[in-house]
């Protein structure tokens, strides 16, 4: 399945607007289960939520270049680091939590290298010498 490049913009906006709502919801409203802090289930939501966002922007973007690659991690790590930050401080019965930050970083990482070789394979037959792998 290929997503067209603005489909794909438009999905990540909605994305990045989805889940920075969900990021600045209070404490509260979750559950406190103990399974799930078990198999740290909150760190998975972390990762899966980076992964998607760096995952639809480098393809609504269209980024090629390495420099846009690692501008995109950067920005996607920058905004989770920033959403731990203002939970601590604004947001009611949230603290801020350095494995969030680095479930962040690991699924915005995880997002550009997937999508990257994704891309190359089957989207930009010219970077793979020139066979196109449908």
């Amino acid at each position: 399945m290929t997503v067209k490049r603005t489909t794909a913009l438009k999905l990540g906006i909605a994305w990045f607007i989805i889940i920075s709502f969900l990021f600045f919801l209070p404490g509260s409203a979750f559950p406190k289960t103990n399974i799930f802090s078990k198999i740290q289930f909150d760190k998975w939501i972390h990762f899966g939520f980076f992964f998607l966002l760096t995952w639809l922007w480098s393809k609504g973007l269209n980024t090629e270049k390495s420099i846009d690659l690692f501008i995109l991690f950067l920005a996607a790590s920058v905004y989770g680091f920033n959403v731990e930050v203002l939970q601590d401080q604004y947001v009611k019965y949230r603290a801020f939590d350095g494995g969030d930050v680095l479930a962040d970083i690991a699924g915005a990482l995880a997002g550009i290298i997937i999508g990257e070789i994704a891309f190359v394979k089957k989207v930009n037959p010219r970077r793979n010498g020139g066979r196109n792998q449908n």
